[in-house]
């Protein structure tokens, strides 16, 4: 019986770490980040969505973000929740919940959500939460058009 026990719980264990295996873990926003999401996928299509747990419509979203992924999975969508630090237990549910954690996560590190808009992402406006469509650019003149 002890022996079932164990063989049952490790069944279980490597379950629950295959499961989060496929998880990406969220990574912290921080400025310069904007800049390195854009460098990472140079050249191809890209769609930045910017949510936070206070936003209704974004968490109706969530659903379609999901089935654009599994229709697209070649489209790089990279989740960026716009929250003070605190949110982060709030935001990784959010992200378990609607199946979310295999996409590239990030959440704003720091004290000042709005700072992080407003120096990395677009200088002069705080218009979040909002998808974010991009081809970033991959040469020299492409970057100095910007």
């Amino acid at each position: 019986m002890k022996t079932l026990i164990l063989f049952l719980s490790l069944v279980v264990a490597s379950l629950n770490g295959a499961a989060q295996a496929d998880q990406t873990p969220i990574k912290p926003f921080v400025p310069g980040s904007y800049q390195q999401i854009l460098a990472a996928n140079a050249g191809k299509p890209l769609m930045l969505a910017i949510w936070s747990v206070d936003c209704p419509s974004c968490l109706k979203d969530m659903a379609v973000i999901n089935q654009l992924h599994d229709k697209h999975p070649t489209l790089k969508i990279v989740m960026l929740a716009a929250d003070e630090a605190e949110a982060m237990p709030e935001i990784q549910r959010i992200v378990d919940t609607h199946k979310l954690g295999n996409l590239e996560n990030w959440a704003f590190s720091g004290d000042n959500p709005e700072n992080c808009v407003t120096k990395s992402i677009r200088p002069g406006t705080a218009n979040y939460p909002e998808p974010i469509f991009s081809t970033p650019p991959t040469n020299a003149k492409q970057k100095a058009e910007r």
